[in-house]
């Protein structure tokens, strides 16, 4: 991502960003958006509110300790989210996040497949979900990003597309 210069929003389980908070922070450091993917990634359906707020605002601390940001959104596991997730998530401030394309069907797959889903797919304001650490995915990502700019598609975090551009 730094080489193609292209910011992203990292969307961190808290059990792992525990464990590597230097990471973290380095993530953060670059310009890339760190948020909230819960602490231990249950499907939250399954859970009462309480617990579900829990999940969350501890994973919230794991990532204002590594970055000194709070978090702003969070994408619920697998997508799952009820009335108390939504209820929970509200309570803390947390504004929802999903995606667009999910890319998690192409990224074990070559990374030819994945790029041309995503450049297919592609349109504006679109939130692409890739897993980071997929072979596919980090072989594809150069041919998306440099098709996408040529195309004159701009990369941005989740809480640069949700600003709106003041007006000229």
């Amino acid at each position: 991502l730094d080489r193609l210069e292209v910011p992203a929003t990292f969307f961190v389980v808290g059990f792992r960003a525990e464990a590597q908070p230097d990471l973290v922070r380095e993530i953060s450091s670059r310009g890339h958006q760190i948020e909230n993917h819960s602490y231990t990634h249950p499907n939250l359906t399954s859970l009462p509110s309480e617990q579900v707020e829990a999940e969350l605002s501890k994973n919230a601390a794991i990532i204002r300790a590594a970055t000194g940001k709070p978090s702003l959104y969070f994408r619920p596991p697998g997508g799952n989210a009820s009335k108390s997730t939504i209820e929970a998530s509200t309570r803390l401030g947390l504004t929802g996040i999903f995606w667009t394309l999910l890319c998690s069907p192409y990224e074990g797959a070559k990374s030819q497949g994945l790029a041309d889903y995503v450049i297919r797919n592609a349109c504006d304001g679109a939130i692409v979900l890739m897993h980071n650490g997929e072979p596919g995915t980090t072989a594809a990502l150069p041919q998306i990003v440099v098709e996408l700019k040529a195309r004159g598609y701009r990369f941005v975090t989740i809480s640069e597309l949700l600003t709106p551009e003041p007006p000229a």
